[in-house]
């Protein structure tokens, strides 16, 4: 599998193995699971790089 580097225009070969796929879709799952039922942004954790996020107003 190759994974393409937008920033440098190049494309890396990556290793995955079976169990690595399904943990990264059970990840994205889980994500959107939580994002769906809470809309409350008291319960989402900052990132702390409030100064360099577009997002930073909605947080305030």
């Amino acid at each position: 599998m190759y994974l393409y580097l937008l920033d440098i225009g190049e494309y890396i070969e990556i290793n995955l193995e079976e169990e690595d796929i399904l943990r990264g879709i059970k990840d994205i799952v889980e994500v959107f699971n939580f994002m769906e039922t809470n809309s409350d942004f008291e319960k989402y954790d900052r990132c702390g790089n409030c100064y360099a996020c577009n997002y930073s107003l909605i947080c305030k």
